[in-house]
């Protein structure tokens, strides 16, 4: 099941899925290959624009080249995810089946122009890691030379938002009582719990939400 999104008005849902969950596959057709690279990416949504994937990669990836040359890419984002065993349920008579949820989101790259705008682009993933924890680490800490050093083996990238869907598999055709035995085998994952419930419309404990 899919939902077609707004490229400026990301749905909320979509946005908090890859907020939490940034490692994401981007995949890139250029000239017979298809570049796969698994890349901490974050995404910008301010109010009313169009929204925008920054990034990362070294210079030395064969994918930086498809990116340079502005080919529309796409990346994934995987959030919560759960095999749905039949061994759970009172009578066996069902296939298991996998529940999962995912963004995609396609758009056209440009690479950074300079280091600078480089340096933009990590700055934006390692505030967006570090908010939050204890002893906050700032890239300052580098110290200029640090990152003189680092940044031109590097090149940033941004991705305005073209097209975005947010897919997802949530047991919605399986039986009711067979969802809620799931739910109770799925504790350990109150995300996916609260997912499930919610899109197949049947209670949930308060206790699973904690």
């Amino acid at each position: 099941m899919h939902d077609v999104l707004d490229p400026f008005d990301i749905a909320p849902a979509a946005a908090a899925l890859v907020a939490a969950h940034p490692l994401a596959t981007l995949i890139t057709p250029h000239e017979g290959k298809i570049h796969i690279s698994h890349l901490p990416l974050v995404l910008s949504t301010p109010p009313g624009e169009q929204a925008v994937i920054i990034g990362h990669l070294s210079r030395s990836n064969p994918h930086t080249a498809a990116l340079a040359a502005g080919v529309p890419s796409t990346a994934v984002f995987s959030g919560e995810q759960a095999y749905l065993s039949s061994s759970w349920y009172s009578t066996r008579d069902v296939a298991p089946t996998w529940c999962y949820i995912a963004v995609h989101l396609n758009g056209q790259p440009a690479l950074s122009p300079d280091d600078a705008h480089t340096l933009r682009c990590v700055q934006a993933l390692v505030e967006h890691a570090e908010r939050g924890r204890p002893g906050e680490w700032r890239m300052g800490e580098l110290g200029g030379a640090g990152i003189r050093r680092r940044v031109p083996k590097i090149v940033g990238f941004e991705i305005p938002v073209a097209a975005a869907e947010l897919r997802w598999m949530m047991g919605e055709t399986e039986r009711p009582a067979d969802l809620l035995t799931a739910i109770e085998h799925l504790r350990d994952q109150p995300e996916l719990v609260v997912e499930i419930a919610a899109r197949n419309g049947l209670p949930l404990d308060p206790d699973v939400r904690e």
